[in-house]
């Protein structure tokens, strides 16, 4: 490989170089595709994210509305159960 001083000849050594460069920018290509499935998959997620938050507040509210209808059943059962001198008592 070496010439006969013990230098690389430049045909050689540019040959070197040029493989060096291809696989380099293959690297960079392989890199680059991997970054950008990554950042797919970050923003799917960021997504679903969203979703799930949008789902919790909406069961959260559910939740709130049952509670409410649940306390105003209540409070109808015990004024129908009770003396009505027993519900003036409790409102005061």
């Amino acid at each position: 490989m070496t010439g006969q001083y013990g230098y690389i000849p430049l045909d050689t050594l540019f040959q070197l170089i040029d493989g060096y460069c291809k696989n380099y920018r293959l690297l960079v290509c392989v890199i680059q595709n991997a970054l950008k499935e990554k950042e797919e998959h970050v923003e799917q997620l960021l997504v679903e994210r969203d979703l799930e938050r949008a789902d919790f507040a909406r069961m959260a509210a559910r939740v709130d509305e049952v509670n409410f209808a649940s306390y105003i059943i209540r409070k109808e059962n015990i004024q129908l159960q009770w003396p009505t001198c027993y519900v003036a008592f409790l409102q005061l």
